[in-house]
């Protein structure tokens, strides 16, 4: 009855795995009264594994040990990634902040344009605003464009805190200048945060500006961001005049019909251009595809 019994085992994946054999003689013992005994598979287990010796498998992976990378490696890196960085995250941060200006000025020019044509249909003239604009009084017609907005503070042209009272007039914001918040013009905070002024109407759009022959107001001022920095001309204050030529439109100044700002204003790097004034870069942000590229 030899292998009455053979077991396996093994200690781990690197070491070879076993097995042992128990014969007869091992696992039956003779009795004296000639009976065999059985032997508890246990204690032959627990005999055999006494005498065993593990050895590792001849076909184990060899640990391969590479080098790091030296303290002065890394420290070279991480000077050179800082001087990159000092040359680009100013620029790149420039750049989304313009971005988010342009933004805000596509909303303010949207929502102007459609309350306008309410405007004209309102005053009884469709797709024609003489009718609407049927005072030459500030307050007035003030009063009448306020209630198509979400208006949060009114300060009409009886109070101040409505526009920045100091400006830049140049988009780099030097040439600044006092007086934005005067009672001369007419001013509002809307609920997303822009403030407004325009100046005095005119009756029935009869008025001229530039190559506009139906100009109901001259000047809108439109500082994006309210009171937030940098409160410059061309950056976050827009400018536009309310025209009524081709029908009811926000028209930008700088606009191929109103100060074009080709011509000299607003025409920092094209063509060699350095003007900064940034009465006119409303006209330059639209005719370059809702880009500010200055």
């Amino acid at each position: 009855m030899k292998n009455f019994c053979k077991c396996f085992f093994g200690f781990s994946s690197r070491q070879k795995i076993h097995s042992v054999s128990f014969n007869s003689a091992e696992w039956l013992k003779p009795r004296n009264d000639g009976k065999f005994r059985f032997s508890s598979p246990i204690s032959l287990l627990t005999s055999h594994l006494s005498r065993l010796t593990v050895s590792p498998r001849n076909d184990a992976k060899k640990l391969t040990i590479r080098p790091a990378f030296t303290l002065a490696e890394v420290l070279i890196v991480l000077g050179i990634i800082g001087v990159v960085a000092e040359y680009t995250i100013p620029t790149l941060v420039a750049n989304t902040q313009k971005q988010i200006y342009v933004t805000s000025l596509q909303k303010a020019y949207s929502n102007w344009n459609q309350a306008l044509v309410q405007m004209a249909a309102d005053g009884g003239c469709i797709g024609d605003l003489s009718c609407f604009f049927d005072s030459n009084d500030l307050k007035t017609m003030g009063d009448k464009i306020a209630k198509y907005f979400k208006v949060v503070k009114n300060c009409d042209t009886t109070t101040t805190g409505c526009f920045p009272n100091t400006i830049a007039r140049s988009f780099d914001g030097s040439d600044t200048a006092s007086g934005y918040d005067g009672s001369n013009y007419y001013r509002f905070i809307t609920a997303d945060g822009m403030a407004v002024r325009f100046y005095t109407p005119s009756l029935g759009c009869s008025a001229t500006s530039g190559s506009l022959t139906k100009v109901c107001i001259t000047w809108v001022n439109i500082d994006v961001n309210g009171f937030k920095k940098p409160n410059a001309l061309g950056r976050d204050i827009f400018q536009f005049v309310i025209d009524n030529t081709s029908g009811p439109a926000l028209y930008p100044t700088g606009g191929a019909k109103y100060a074009y700002w080709k011509t000299g204003l607003c025409n920092y790097g094209y063509n060699g251009g350095t003007d900064k004034e940034g009465y006119y870069c409303t006209g330059r942000i639209i005719d370059e595809g809702w880009q500010m590229n200055y």
